[in-house]
């Protein structure tokens, strides 16, 4: 079958699926239904000026008699605890229901949603019999805590990536989360776990720690290892007032830059001969930070704050190719703000269930001021800056625009500077589903010695499906990727939803636009939720490029969308650009 042939089969299947999308009411809206009609209680809706009554929490198991899954499975998970959930909310009885609560019990909802253990979360206003008061309902749905995460990365029959993770997100119904993990690659395995808790000792502090072993896939030899710990007193409302944290990082690990897996080799430009020698070199990080922030005003949130910073970087190679060692103890300031405005939408990072995105614009700026009297290699000045704005159109379409930078500027001049520029817009839902683009741009000025050990790729792993992860690189270089999916609605059987996606991806790596090629990809994927076990959809995309001859299939997926139109989706990568998190434009995970 030629590729066109192919395509078009993908088009008329999907287009077939997609029209037979009955959507009226969603799956969460009728549990909450159910809730609402088991407590014998009604929406209230015309809640404003009567007093709050009282608070109900009415929490369910993961599993309900009137769905596919077997209710037995309840007794092997313990239903969250009430504490948990009172400990989260913003309203109580004796408040008159104003436009202020009604923000009060929307806050409420996404707190609650943002720990992660509750497939379904709903918060509204009750009717009672006594005139002049109004109840509230809290309602929540366990989603099962024990879970299998993966992701994976094909090419042909090769496996190129591999990451496997245990999960308990609810360790005895607290909200605690405990994961053991595994990745991966081609030259090195990790292995190690991550511990989370939100509420250390049932107060205001939350802890996050996690360490890794790092091991030679070929030899299985130890030859490095990660640590690192944050506590922290986070804002967890907008009406807080202040924040504090303290991190610590260890990391000692061999680096290898790998090309569509396939160790990079390179020359030795101080030596005649013509060499071929292995891109990796050994190296340690030592970081720690001590921050405090505050966070002031009300139509417009602004957050500032400042403390201090260490990090030490140092690497040993048997070449001349090593990232240059640094030392730097710096102060900083930061200051941003944002707009406490968000919309709900049903099937942007998840398929079908309800999630609110902050609108409106945000932005940030923090300054940081290496010094060589303090113990740094070198005085210098650092400047991380980011904008974005959300808008909704078309209903309940989306635009984002949104720019990231970085500047270093050591002592001599060398200057290092990163721009990064995304647009990303959903169309509105139709019948036949919607519409989902983004484009992204990576534009590299880098300082001395950082040009050459910079590695920067594309592929599989991070925006072009259809080729093999790292299938492009440059050292210091450019990057631009675009991706455009016609994702159908949800077809949903009892709670299980399903659905598929039509996709294209193309992107380059290049020092210049006038060298630049374009890499181009379509194909085809499924996407499916089960709401009792994740709020995020599964996928799995099979990719064709659109280059070279011949037919050839590549295979990825795992969990969350594969093209990221949600702050929460860019959060995932744990990378940022000036503050602005971003999916990577280069190898990413504990192997990198």
């Amino acid at each position: 079958m030629s590729r066109v042939g192919l395509i078009f089969a993908l088009g008329v299947f999907l287009c077939g699926v997609a029209h037979a999308q009955p959507v009226k009411t969603t799956y969460e809206d009728e549990r909450t239904a159910r809730a609402l009609e088991a407590a014998s209680l009604k929406i209230d809706e015309a809640a404003e000026g009567k007093r709050i009554a009282f608070v109900r929490l009415v929490r369910q198991e993961v599993f309900a008699d009137d769905e596919l899954m077997p209710t037995v499975f309840n007794l092997l998970h313990r239903v969250t605890d009430e504490d948990v959930i009172i400990r989260e909310l913003l309203i109580k009885s004796g408040q008159v229901f104003d436009a202020r609560i009604a923000t009060l019990l929307a806050e409420t909802r996404r707190n609650l949603r943002a720990l992660g253990i509750f497939a379904l979360v709903r918060v509204v206003p009750v009717q009672v019999s006594t005139p002049g008061e109004v109840g509230v309902l809290v309602y929540t749905r366990d989603v099962w805590s024990l879970r299998l995460e993966q992701r994976l990365q094909f090419n042909g029959g090769q496996l190129d990536e591999l990451n496997l993770q245990l999960t308990e997100l609810n360790l005895g119904g607290r909200g605690k989360k405990a994961t053991a993990r595994f990745q991966l690659r081609p030259f090195e395995y990790a292995a190690g776990q991550v511990y989370v808790d939100r509420r250390l000792l049932g107060g205001e502090l939350a802890l996050f720690e996690s360490g890794d072993l790092i091991f030679e896939r070929e030899t299985g030899s130890l030859e490095g290892g990660r640590v690192s710990m944050r506590l922290d007193k986070p804002l967890r409302t907008l009406d807080d007032h202040w924040s504090a944290g303290l991190s610590l990082l260890y990391d000692q690990r061999v680096v290898r830059q790998t090309s569509g897996g396939q160790l990079l080799k390179y020359d030795n430009p101080f030596t005649p001969e013509v060499e071929s020698l292995d891109r990796q070199w050994d190296q340690r990080v030592v970081g720690a930070s001590l921050g405090y922030m505050r966070q002031a005003g009300d139509k417009t949130r602004y957050r500032y704050g400042g403390g201090l910073g260490f990090s030490d970087f140092s690497a040993e190679s048997e070449g001349p190719l090593r990232p240059l060692e640094r030392r730097r103890v710096f102060p900083f300031l930061s200051v941003g703000g944002f707009f406490p405005e968000w919309r709900t939408y049903t099937d942007l990072s998840t398929y079908g269930l309800s999630e609110e995105l902050r609108l409106g614009p945000s932005w940030s700026m923090r300054v940081s001021a290496p010094m060589a009297a303090l113990g740094s290699t070198s005085d210098g000045v650092e400047l991380d800056l980011a904008v974005s704005e959300v808008v909704a159109i078309w209903g309940d379409g989306l635009l984002e625009g949104s720019i990231g930078a970085e500047a270093d500027v050591e002592r001599g001049g060398h200057l290092s500077q990163l721009v990064y520029g995304r647009a990303r817009v959903a169309s509105p839902s139709l019948h036949i589903g919607r519409l989902v683009s983004r484009v992204d741009v990576f534009a590299r000025r880098l300082g001395q010695g950082r040009q050459a050990s910079t590695l920067v790729t594309l592929g599989g792993d991070n925006g072009l499906r259809g080729y093999p992860s790292q299938a492009f690189h440059g050292f210091g270089d450019n990057l631009a990727r675009a991706s455009a999916e016609w994702r159908t609605r949800p077809l949903v059987l009892s709670s299980i939803h399903l659905g598929g996606v039509l996709f294209y991806d193309a992107g380059s790596v290049y020092r210049d636009v006038q060298t630049a090629k374009v890499h181009q990809a379509v194909g085809i994927g499924a996407r499916w939720l089960v709401p009792q076990f994740n709020r995020v959809v599964y996928r799995l995309d099979v990719g064709v490029p659109l280059e070279g001859s011949g037919l050839v299939l590549n295979l990825s997926g795992g969990s969350n969308q594969a093209t990221p139109m949600t702050e929460f989706e860019d959060d995932l990568y744990e990378v940022d650009v000036g503050g602005l998190s971003v999916q990577p434009s280069g190898p990413r995970g504990l192997l990198q």
